[in-house]
């Protein structure tokens, strides 16, 4: 991750110089008063050097991006990515009941590993899973058919029997699969 991370670092000073390059080449021009034969020349000299330091820009975005995405993948762990990867394969575009992934991720970790976990860590940790595969976590279309409530929390809620009887709350989420949805 060290060699990774400098790797992004020198590739974002580099950008950065050429940023710096450009802007002083069109700052030289600027400042020896040169004379635009007419507004239009002017107006191509402005659009060239904005969409020189906007190409830069893109190049630094790009790289930051794969920064999040890799910062994302090591804070949920390999153990993470390869239980959500089996435990989700078969649970797309469906409610999953939160409360039963959560206990299904926790027996596949050493006790030492899931006693200090809580739901929302797992609830973060599947949000990141998410991103990093191109899954929607509670999609807006699903999300718009429930409560206010619901929305506001960014969570599904159900009513269901314990094993007692009684009525209970229920949480849940859905993940949204890209490959299916577009099919």
């Amino acid at each position: 991750m060290e060699k990774l991370t400098t790797t992004m670092k020198e590739a974002i000073k580099d950008r950065i110089d050429n940023i710096t390059k450009i802007a002083k080449d069109y700052k030289n021009i600027i400042d020896h008063d040169y004379q635009f034969i007419d507004g239009a020349e002017e107006s191509t000299f402005y659009f060239k050097f904005n969409r020189a330091i906007k190409s830069e820009l893109v190049k630094i975005e790009n790289i930051l991006d794969d920064i999040n995405h890799v910062r994302n993948y090591i804070e949920i762990g390999p153990d993470f990515i390869d239980w959500a990867d089996y435990y989700f394969q078969n649970n797309f575009n469906k409610i999953i009941n939160r409360e039963e992934a959560f206990e299904s991720y926790k027996h596949s970790l050493p006790y030492n590993r899931y006693a200090s976990l809580n739901i929302r860590i797992f609830i973060k940790k599947v949000k990141l899973w998410c991103q990093i595969k191109g899954h929607t976590y509670n999609p807006e279309e699903i999300m718009k058919l429930r409560s206010e409530t619901e929305r506001k929390r960014n969570e599904i809620r159900w009513k269901d029997e314990d094993i007692i009887g009684n009525t209970v709350s229920v949480y849940g989420f859905y993940i949204g699969n890209k490959e299916e949805d577009n099919q």
